[in-house]
């Protein structure tokens, strides 16, 4: 597998971000539609603020070679001392092993923080995203409706 490199969202991707979240495909799972210019921006300016609050935790844009081929986070949770972690990728790139790729990586990253817990949300029927957290190392513990959309989510302990 060709390796990722990861470098931070700054404002000036916004363009990049929003070819992603403008996508009804890659958004699917995630809110169910694509998301409109105004929801992508309010979006877009707190991952910006997120990424300028701390060195690791924040939104990356993903690259093979010099090819964008989505996004990748690792969100801080404050109120429950844990790491969230996320991914999107164009369409031309599902199916591809990036996807585990990207979740292996955004858990490397977690590791280089004092977090002990990771999590991530799928939406239930994204069946190719709980294989992919399963292989990683996730277990299912819980399934509801989070912001009206139905969620399953997913923790791993990690190691000292």
């Amino acid at each position: 597998m060709i390796p990722l490199h990861l470098e931070k969202y700054t404002a000036q991707d916004f363009d990049d971000y929003y070819a992603l979240v403008r996508d009804e495909a890659v958004m699917k799972y995630i809110t169910g539609e694509a998301l409109s210019k105004d929801d992508a921006q309010a979006r877009f300016a707190k991952s910006i603020r997120q990424n300028d609050a701390h060195a690791i935790f924040g939104s990356y844009k993903i690259f093979i070679d010099n090819t964008y081929i989505g996004f990748g986070m690792v969100i801080l949770d404050e109120v429950n001392n844990e790491a969230e972690i996320g991914y999107m990728l164009f369409p031309q790139f599902f199916k591809k092993g990036y996807g585990q790729q990207i979740a292996n990586t955004l858990v490397a990253l977690a590791c280089k923080t004092t977090i002990q817990t990771v999590m991530a949300m799928i939406d239930p029927e994204n069946d190719a995203s709980r294989k992919i957290l399963t292989r990683a190392g996730f277990v299912s513990v819980e399934a509801g409706i989070v912001d009206g959309i139905p969620t399953e989510i997913f923790k791993q302990t990690l190691l000292p």
